[in-house]
């Protein structure tokens, strides 16, 4: 979790300035679980937000960002941004904890499949 200024306004989400030079994009589908038809109804250029940063592209000089997955309750990025704001690293840990188990239990089906696939000896 970051925090970050609105930078400039587009039609599809906002450009947050992170500091030390770097911009992300908080497309207007990561802001909030409810549907956004105008990104300038719910931001305005100097905002100040906390974010989590879903990816990091350095060759291209992308990162990607979320206020979506710091609702507690899908709608409170438009309802209370405040109350994301008070709860985004508790969001963020327990976020971090769903990705985590649904990579090892991949991991673990995929190594399953593996050892079912093994060749067996007679």
């Amino acid at each position: 979790v970051v925090e970050g200024t609105v930078q400039s306004l587009r039609p599809y989400g906002a450009f947050l300035d992170l500091g030390n030079g770097t911009v992300g994009l908080l497309h207007v589908s990561q802001i909030s679980h409810e549907r956004i038809i105008s990104v300038d109804k719910i931001l305005r250029e100097g905002d100040r937000l906390k974010v989590m940063v879903l990816s990091m592209d350095q060759q291209r000089g992308r990162v990607t960002l979320s206020t979506k997955k710091l609702e507690p309750t899908p709608g409170d990025m438009l309802r209370d941004p405040q109350l994301v704001y008070e709860k985004a690293e508790e969001m963020a840990e327990a976020f971090r904890k769903r990705v985590d188990a649904a990579e090892l239990n991949a991991r673990a089906q995929t190594e399953s499949a593996a050892g079912d696939a093994a060749p067996t000896s007679f």
